[in-house]
């Protein structure tokens, strides 16, 4: 290679470095190559599998609670007690069963919620009083206590126990009603001393609701219900349970 080549190709790689340096300075440093698309992959990649648990999680605390949430509504702390008391409602074995609570010695009257209506003719109260009047060994020691649409039970029960003037409450009805009339009776008179009683023969726990369509069914609506007490009716002002309220109270007198 002669010096004049020599020259000229050291001019050309001069010049070459030269552009490239000032191509370098003009070009944005966000277009230079770096590490930031890997760490996003990462980043992308931890965030897919924290979503992937937290929802694993989630299903199997649903599957825990609802495989609970029939046992959940069962309370029975059922004590003797002065008075047994049925709300309204529910079929006639909620009353059987207060009726043999009552010989069995779990208290000494009894107050059966009776809803006001009428069947073919006969009002709901007259055919309670027949039905409670067939017990002959126990009649004198039953109270009916008419409940009428558009008042609060608490508030017309109330008047029906005051009479009595008892200091401890047991009350029967269905399993899947149980908590929330203990808490809603409960919250209403607290002057009592309250226990509940379902009527249903004990269950083993878990109560597997979901097996039959009428469990799933109670569960559902009971749920609803108990859901709305707890954050709507609880903490509605005071019902004035003090104060005289208008009822009627009828006192089954054993026949001769």
């Amino acid at each position: 290679m002669n010096p004049d080549q020599s020259k000229t190709l050291e001019c050309s790689e001069t010049k070459s470095e030269e552009l490239s340096s000032a191509v370098g300075r003009f070009v944005p440093e966000s277009n230079v190559p770096t590490a930031a698309p890997q760490q996003e992959v990462s980043r992308r990649s931890r965030f897919r599998v924290a979503t992937e648990v937290l929802v694993i999680l989630t299903i199997l605390a649903g599957l825990i609670a609802g495989r609970s949430c029939g046992s959940y509504l069962v309370v029975n702390n059922g004590e003797r007690s002065d008075v047994v008391f049925v709300p309204a409602g529910g079929l006639q074995q909620r009353y059987d069963k207060a009726l043999d609570l009552l010989r069995q010695g779990y208290a000494e009257r009894m107050v059966a919620d009776i809803r006001a209506g009428s069947h073919f003719g006969l009002s709901t109260m007259k055919m309670a009083s027949n039905y409670f009047e067939t017990q002959s060994d126990i009649s004198s020691r039953i109270h009916l206590c008419s409940i009428k649409a558009g008042t609060s039970e608490s508030i017309q029960a109330a008047d029906c126990l005051r009479e009595l003037r008892p200091k401890s409450v047991l009350i029967v009805t269905g399993e899947f009603q149980t908590r929330r009339a203990l808490l809603n009776f409960s919250h209403d008179m607290p002057r009592y001393r309250w226990s509940v009683m379902p009527v249903q023969p004990k269950r083993s726990f878990p109560v597997k609701w979901w097996t039959r369509k009428n469990l799933a069914k109670s569960v559902f609506f009971e749920w609803t219900r108990l859901l709305w007490w707890e954050f709507v009716e609880r903490w509605e002002p005071s019902k004035g349970l003090e104060q005289n309220c208008p009822t009627s109270i009828t006192t089954m007198i054993a026949r001769s």
